[in-house]
């Protein structure tokens, strides 16, 4: 396999053929010896001798023949790292038989990013070939993050050049290499990109998540953002970006989910870390909340009124979720006051921030003539992800009415809140539990930012919000609390506009579940609900 490689000698000569015939042929050659092989070291071997490649003189001696045959070679040995990293991974799992593999995915390292991160270091604007390399790289590994970062840096270059200089100013071999490349950043946008809420101590999950993305063929970015205090909440309220505000660096980074397993004093040092301006834990999270309230749909529910302290990881769970909507907001936020390349180019660059758009027709009569809404999938790491998870959340978001606030792609239902069905794939919740996987736009986003603080545990705030829009003669109709028998004919949407002040709505079919962790006890004995997640400790 390394024989692939050209080899340098004092003439400055390689072995490696300029046609690109003979660059897909030791492409592909180089991709099955390498997962025959299996060898992990191998593949690390190789992508260092492409760099040690790049690295020497041929760039500068302009030999672009032997570059661009190495960075031909680069996503094949992607490509086969990721599946051998997935095998290894999957074995070391099958040799614990001790539960949580969390301790076995602190010993996975990932050598393959730093190769990567020095190859683009070597990126120019105008070198095409690296940056396509570098492309199919980031979306072989799911690298959403990466893959925003270069098309931040590249995207603006190369539609300025082609949209400002129309004429003679670039030639028309320069301005098809051009072309080429912008479309391969237009194609790789329509790959979606999901939002992962991951503790950075349980390594373990997004190892399994990033093997389901890779399956579906997604790319991943972190969900939370920074948190915004509520003065700056009230002024940001229905705001606009223009394009001089956009921090790029902050658009394409995230962070790890708030972690719970700490004193409270330690939370609070995590929220000022993140947080922009004044604020305090209050204004996103209330101290305590009435578990009674839950009684209609949780029949082991606390009876009465007493209020309960919210537990530290419900805290840090809720945290999460709320700068996950902010990030969502943020990214979602439109941008005006931009000229004509500029309003295209960041069209461009926020399709790597979404998951798709809401076509479907609008619920309310003021938003007929609405746009399809660009949509952002949050999903917690133990989501398992249903197949064909790209192609139904498609299918979904063609019904999903484009004014919609929510859509649960994740959950579970109380038997005493029934769902009403609404088209062939969605219905509308009355009550639901969990926040495994849900879509966010940009309206909901602001809806749930401006609702807060969140009482109590945040699936079940949300799930509340769902049951408030049927406090009226048809939530009585449908049986909301009481059994689960749905309406046999839907309300009409004007008098589901009317009720409907969140406008939630969930997959018939979910597209994922949650991953069932296991709570201590004995076999005989039933677990409740609120003890599937062994990261949570519920409060009520």
């Amino acid at each position: 396999v390394s024989n692939v490689i050209p080899e340098n000698n004092e003439h400055g000569t390689d072995t490696i053929t300029s046609t690109r015939q003979s660059s897909l042929v030791s492409g592909m050659t180089c991709l099955l010896s390498l997962l025959t092989i299996g060898d992990f070291d191998e593949v690390i071997n190789l992508c260092n001798k492409i760099l040690l490649t790049l690295k020497g003189g041929k760039l500068d001696n302009g030999d672009k023949k032997s570059r661009n045959a190495c960075l031909f070679l680069l996503p094949a040995c992607c490509y086969a790292y990721t599946n051998i990293m997935c095998r290894k991974w999957e074995t070391m799992k099958l040799g614990n038989t001790m539960g949580r593999h969390t301790a076995s995915a602190f010993a996975v390292k990932d050598l393959f990013s730093p190769i990567l991160d020095s190859i683009t270091e070597l990126v120019n604007l105008d070198d095409w070939a690296n940056i396509d390399a570098i492309a199919q790289c980031c979306v072989l590994l799911c690298d959403g993050r990466r893959l925003l970062r270069l098309a931040n840096n590249v995207l603006p270059h190369a539609i300025k050049t082609l949209m400002r200089n129309s004429g003679a100013a670039i030639s028309s071999d320069e301005r098809s290499v051009i072309s080429r490349v912008t479309s391969l950043f237009v194609d790789a946008c329509e790959i979606p990109t999901v939002r992962v809420i991951n503790l950075k101590r349980r390594p373990d999950r997004l190892l399994d998540f990033m093997a389901d993305a890779a399956k579906e063929q997604l790319l991943v970015i972190k969900g939370p953002a920074k948190l915004r205090s509520k003065s700056q909440v009230k002024k940001n309220a229905n705001a606009i970006v223009s394009p001089s505000s956009i921090d790029v660096n902050e658009a394409c980074s995230g962070y790890d989910a708030f972690d719970g397993q700490c004193g409270a004093d330690e939370l609070d040092d995590q929220l000022l870390e993140r947080l922009a301006g004044d604020g305090a834990l209050s204004d996103f999270i209330r101290a305590k909340w009435r578990p009674g309230d839950l009684r209609a749909f949780d029949r082991e529910a606390r009876n009465g009124n007493e209020l309960v302290a919210t537990s530290i990881t419900e805290r840090a769970c809720a945290l999460s979720h709320i700068a996950s909507w902010m990030g969502v907001e943020q990214s979602l936020s439109p941008v005006v006051n931009a000229g004509e390349v500029d309003g295209y180019e960041q069209k461009v660059i926020r399709m790597f921030k979404i998951s798709g758009f809401a076509r479907g027709p609008a619920l309310l009569h003021k938003n007929t003539d609405m746009e399809p809404a660009p949509v952002c999938v949050v999903l917690e790491d133990d989501a398992v992800l249903a197949d064909r998870f790209a192609e139904r959340l498609s299918s979904l978001l063609e019904e999903l009415p484009r004014d919609f606030h929510f859509c649960s792609l994740g959950y579970s239902r109380p038997k005493t809140a029934p769902i009403v069905d609404f088209s062939s794939q969605l219905g509308i919740p009355s009550c639901l539990w969990y926040l495994t996987g849900y879509v966010l736009s940009l309206e909901g986003a602001r809806h749930l930012i401006q609702s807060l603080p969140v009482t109590g545990p945040v699936d079940s705030w949300m799930g509340m919000k769902m049951c408030s829009n049927w406090d009226n003669v048809y939530g009585h109709w449908i049986g909301v609390g009481k059994h689960a028998r749905a309406m046999s004919k839907l309300p009409s949407r004007k008098d589901l506009s009317k009720i409907m002040k969140f406008r939630a709505f969930a997959a018939l079919v979910p597209l994922c579940e949650q991953k069932v962790g296991k709570a201590g006890g004995d076999a005989g004995v039933r677990v409740n609900w609120r003890d599937r997640d062994t990261d949570i400790a519920y409060s009520g």
